[in-house]
């Protein structure tokens, strides 16, 4: 989990413009998917479910909660994106399909994985030091 909370977006920047706001947003749905993926797989593990005594395991299941906000959005977008013209400007495309609301929003998510994965992190790390 801690090399998908950690790995940049997958797929190509865009010259002058670097990581469009489509892959930061299509990133984290998928990384919210991996993540659910891991609690439900891990749900029995002291620890890692989803109770008030295990905040690692809160966290875990509560981060992808906030992705959810934008995922019809990221559906939407994704669809629009699939019909446009190969030679549309990346950035002007983004600039009136994709509002500032859903852009500070996609930041705030962006905010939340970075603490999430400091925090794995820290817990592999204490866990590897430890053992």
């Amino acid at each position: 989990m801690l090399p998908s909370l950690q790995a940049p977006t997958d797929a190509p920047e865009f010259v002058g413009l670097g990581t469009a706001w489509m892959q930061r947003l299509v990133r984290l749905v998928h990384l919210a998917d991996t993540l659910r993926t891991v609690a439900v797989h891990h749900r029995d593990r002291a620890g890692l479910d989803s109770h008030p005594r295990h905040p690692y395991g809160s966290s875990l299941a509560t981060v992808p909660v906030g992705v959810d906000d934008a995922r019809d959005a990221a559906h939407d977008l994704e669809l629009l994106w699939a019909r446009r013209s190969e030679t549309a400007d990346v950035d002007a495309w983004e600039s009136t399909r994709i509002p500032s609301a859903l852009r500070t929003h996609i930041e705030a998510l962006e905010q939340v994985v970075s603490g999430f994965g400091d925090l794995t992190a820290d817990v592999v790390h204490a866990s590897t030091a430890a053992g």
